[in-house]
């Protein structure tokens, strides 16, 4: 398919917050009468939902992992970036291969949605040298916040560019429910793909700690098998499976107006959108202090993340305060909805991501 002058997004991921992102920079640019393309693996929801909001759909296939299938990836990517006006490459996979493979003359951004490095593990080193080694191959890099911002500055050094735009929410679907919610209301909901990133092993522990409260915890999102399988396994071994709810995909408003306490409990993160989700919703939040929590500001409860059993011991206790605390959930989630409607509209990103495709 040719992409003459078009805008051309480019993800790997199709569902979740990068999927949700990519969706929000496609319906602003159709409705500014521009041609879109999107490029992205056939699975999840990202083609389907683009194709209808008007863009074009081109297939890649892209795999999370490095491996030997990314030689043909990188091929195709080229082949798809040739002519087009500008190319957004979404998250750290697509932003390598679209930046090894970025033709001469086009104009790239690249938007991590949160750093690679920041995994951990045995490939962080790599993810670092990899991100040195690419950084001045796009002529900006978006980042989401000004904690990505520093960590930024901080590995790659001055050079390259980095912007900041932070995500939006939708201030009109993501709303307060209709019926105020319950004083004595004991149910913690976490939104989010089922993953280590996301840490919701940590919030289950946490609230294993909780019993005298006699909680709920509601998790709402896609997971692979092997991850769903540990994640019940754990409350199992815990002895909380019965007040543990495993919701799987679903549309997030109704769940975070439900929730008498949002958990955001990542080990690492851009700025989620759930957290702007359950802030537009008016939701009392506890998130660890990688979950994009410039964006939280004093609108709710900030845990540091540090290590693992001392994390968890500070998360309980802040479920705890919140749970215990009627009158504070309530004056957070008040703060939370202004905050989400003075700062995080669509009308703000908008504006910002015209100006890189202008």
């Amino acid at each position: 398919m040719a992409t003459d002058g078009a805008i051309v997004h480019l993800a790997q991921p199709t569902t979740g917050g990068v999927a949700e992102v990519v969706l929000q920079l496609v319906e602003i640019a159709v409705a500014d009468g521009r041609r879109v393309v999107v490029g992205c693996p056939a699975d999840g929801y990202l083609a389907e939902r683009a194709q209808a909001l008007g863009a074009a759909w081109v297939h890649l296939d892209l795999q999370r992992q490095p491996g030997p299938s990314d030689v043909t990836a990188l091929r195709r990517t080229r082949d798809v970036m040739k002519d087009a006006g500008v190319v957004f490459a979404h998250s750290s996979k697509t932003g390598a291969l679209a930046r090894a493979a970025r033709p001469r003359g086009t104009r790239l951004v690249f938007v991590p949605h949160g750093w690679s490095w920041l995994v951990g593990g045995r490939l962080a080193s790599a993810y670092r040298l990899v991100e040195r080694l690419l950084a001045r191959r796009s002529d900006v890099t978006v980042v989401v916040g000004n904690d990505e911002l520093a960590e930024g500055r901080r590995v790659l050094g001055p050079r390259p560019e980095l912007r900041v735009i932070e995500n939006s929410v939708d201030v009109d679907r993501f709303r307060p429910p209709a019926v105020p919610r319950p004083a004595d209301g004991r149910t913690v909901v976490c939104v989010g793909r089922l993953a280590r990133q996301k840490g919701q092993d940590l919030l289950l522990r946490a609230m294993a700690t909780l019993d005298d409260l006699d909680p709920s915890v509601r998790l709402v999102g896609p997971g692979e098998a092997e991850q769903l399988d540990s994640l019940r396994a754990l409350s199992r071994e815990l002895g909380i499976e019965e007040r543990v709810e495993f919701v799987g995909a679903d549309d997030p408003v109704r769940h975070l107006q439900e929730a008498d306490v949002v958990a955001v409990p990542s080990r690492w993160e851009g700025l989620p959108l759930v957290l702007l989700e359950a802030m537009a919703c008016g939701a009392p939040i506890v998130a660890s202090s990688t979950a994009g929590v410039d964006a939280l500001g004093d609108a709710g409860v900030v845990v540091p993340m540090r290590d693992r059993d001392d994390f968890i011991a500070d998360l309980a206790a802040a479920l705890r305060t919140l749970l215990e605390s009627p009158g504070r959930r309530t004056d957070l989630g008040r703060r939370a909805r202004r905050r989400a409607e003075d700062r995080y509209g669509r009308a703000r990103m908008a504006d910002e991501y015209r100006a890189l495709w202008s």
